[in-house]
């Protein structure tokens, strides 16, 4: 049924390119609809955020040098977010 239908989509597609639409799809149930888990923009952006810098903390192995060009901030900004979110020091996340 896939073959076919795919087969179908090519055939009678108007682009060079196959939609949702050719494979009667409703492209609008394709896209997962954001979660509201009750936090507020700020918390949910803290939280992401502090993620993101541990994440790139770590994947520097604690250099906070590289870590903050990796995100395009200075290096002051970097160990301000480490104290503000309580993150782990450099030298921690190395031992890990």
């Amino acid at each position: 049924e896939l073959i076919n239908r795919v087969r179908r989509a090519v055939v009678l597609a108007d682009t060079p390119w196959v939609t949702p639409d050719n494979l009667g799809l409703d492209a609008s149930r394709l896209m997962p609809e954001p979660v509201y888990n009750g936090k507020t923009l700020k918390q949910a952006r803290a939280e992401f955020e502090a993620r993101l810098v541990e994440e790139a903390l770590r994947h520097f192995q604690g250099n906070v040098h590289l870590a903050s060009r990796a995100l395009k901030v200075s290096r002051s900004t970097m160990y301000h977010f480490i104290q503000k979110y309580h993150l782990k020091t450099p030298a921690s996340l190395t031992s890990n």
